[in-house]
């Protein structure tokens, strides 16, 4: 097990040898700038690629698999030509941006249920009908997305644009949980969302191998997972969970110990609710910008980043009172605006003080826009009176999965309230926090695992942590 540090991102590896030289592969990175390209090392890798006629891509052309505890509802299959699609780099985290130009394949998608679940999911599986690869990509969702939407597809594009069969599942779900989250008012739809956090991950590669075996007239040589943040956390549970779904896993920036996760995504906007009073996003980029300017050459590299990011004390408190340039402005920074980057940077907290769970680090991003998330976001628009404007995985999750009232007013909560449904989630979804350090099996059938993470969204600590605890 590898972690390694750059200036700009931790990565990990876990390269963990099969016995069998002719089995043996590994998954290795490199670095373009700040981005990573993910390249596939093997002894295979020197194939014929397999081109297949149109007439395949009908119906009639595949069977499905039987799984225990499904039913097939339908299966379609229809051809696409000369397909070509612009990737850009942050709809493929993973593998950078591609142009993808006169593709045809094949789009097949399997619809089954789990009877009594009431539930309907769709597995949608590409086939490149010119130049397979012999190699299946299975790609991951995120937020509250399993899969089937515009960053799944966009690297299912550079997939089959690399030759790959790939394939993404939607588990039943719609975008957002305010759709699916209950089945009655007061009552989480657990079947739903255990989809989401692992059911449909081990089916969608299930199905895909199926489809891919019925197009070519044999299965995939290698399969691969492919997939950040909740796609990373995918990846981490089909390593965990379901070790023999794929033989390679890309699991970047995953967000794992998912309750924790998200309900530290609402302290921020908890603070600012209680102190009922909020900073203005320019005073928190101030912030950002002084705890750079204090921490950026500790690694021994000025460049805008803080890499060390253990060795960084700074206290946005001392900065309380500077002037700083706001849009042609000139502003100080507030004693609001220092209380929330401090309370982010801590992580939340129970009303005595005691630490729940980790914060961002230091020189995270901690206002955003429309464009760019972030926890601790304000809007001033409303005449200069700055409010909170919460991530809404925070508050889907709050109001959907912890207090199971979607029609709360989360401004109303209390620190005591927030500590009590903090330490109530931990326990009622500990079965997908994907915490679970023993990837033996995964490891044993020779499978290999790589990732890398951020500074600057999701707290490094919690992977850092659990790369420390890896079976291996």
């Amino acid at each position: 097990m590898l972690l390694y540090k750059s200036s700009s991102s931790y990565k990990f590896s876990f390269l963990h040898q099969a016995s069998s030289q002719s089995t043996r592969s590994l998954l290795y990175t490199t670095f373009t700038g700040h981005s990573f390209t993910i390249l596939h090392l093997s002894q295979h890798i020197i194939m014929a690629l397999q081109s297949v006629s149109p007439s395949l891509c009908s119906p009639q052309t595949f069977t499905t698999p039987t799984i225990f505890g499904t039913e097939f509802l339908g299966i379609t299959a229809s051809p696409v030509s000369n397909y070509s699609a612009d990737v850009l780099q942050e709809f493929n985290v993973n593998g950078g941006p591609v142009l993808v130009r006169g593709v045809n394949f094949c789009n097949v998608t399997v619809t089954y249920t789990h009877p009594g679940q009431n539930d309907n999911i769709n597995v949608e599986t590409w086939l490149p009908m010119d130049a397979y690869n012999g190699r299946m990509q299975g790609v991951g969702g995120g937020g509250f997305i399993a899969g089937r939407f515009l960053v799944s597809y966009n690297t299912m594009a550079a997939a089959i644009n690399q030759g790959y069969a790939a394939v993404t599942t939607d588990a039943g779900l719609s975008a957002t949980p305010i759709d699916w989250g209950q089945v009655s008012p007061g009552n989480v739809n657990q079947y739903l969302l255990n989809n989401l956090m692992s059911v449909s991950l081990n089916e969608q590669a299930i199905i895909g191998k199926s489809v891919v075996k019925s197009f070519y007239s044999e299965g995939p040589k290698f399969s691969y997972w492919n997939g950040c943040s909740q796609g990373g956390r995918q990846g981490l549970m089909l390593a965990q969970r379901y070790p023999d779904a794929y033989d390679g896993i890309v699991a970047s920036a995953p967000a794992i110990n998912w309750n924790p996760l998200l309900s530290m995504f609402y302290w921020p906007q908890l603070v600012m609710n209680l102190a009922g009073q909020a900073p203005e996003p320019c005073e928190l980029a101030a912030v950002t910008e002084a705890a750079i300017a204090a921490c950026d050459a500790a690694d021994g590299v000025v460049d805008g980043l803080i890499s060390d990011i253990e060795s960084c004390k700074f206290d946005p408190f001392s900065v309380v009172g500077t002037s700083f340039n706001c849009s042609g402005v000139t502003k100080q920074i507030s004693q609001i605006a220092a209380t929330v980057a401090n309370a982010t940077w801590a992580g939340p907290q129970s009303p005595g003080g005691k630490s729940l769970w980790f914060g961002l680090n230091r020189g995270s991003l901690l206002s955003g826009d429309q464009r760019t998330v972030a926890i601790a976001s304000t809007d001033c628009s409303n005449n200069r009176t700055c409010v909170g404007v919460p991530a809404t995985l925070a508050t889907d999750w709050q109001s959907q999965f912890l207090n199971k009232n979607p029609k709360l007013d989360l401004r109303n909560m209390t620190q005591q309230e927030y500590t009590r449904l903090f330490l109530a989630g931990n326990d009622e979804y500990a079965h997908i926090a994907t915490n679970n350090p023993n990837l033996s099996a995964f490891f044993a059938r020779g499978g290999k695992l790589l990732g890398f993470h951020g500074l600057v969204r999701i707290p490094l600590y919690i992977l850092v942590i659990f790369t420390r605890l890896i079976w291996l």
